[in-house]
């Protein structure tokens, strides 16, 4: 599985996304435009 961690200072989320079982990829997008942005799925 892949994972996309997207927002403002989410380094730690993205490092912890690491070490999820199954997890083969981590992609991370990191910014302050991210700081106030609301949460939400992505379509598969």
């Amino acid at each position: 599985m892949h994972v996309l961690v997207a927002g403002h200072n989410a380094a730690a989320a993205a490092d912890a996304a690491k070490s999820v079982a199954g997890v083969a990829k981590v992609l991370l997008a990191d910014g302050a435009h991210y700081a106030h942005a609301w949460p939400k799925a992505c379509p598969r």
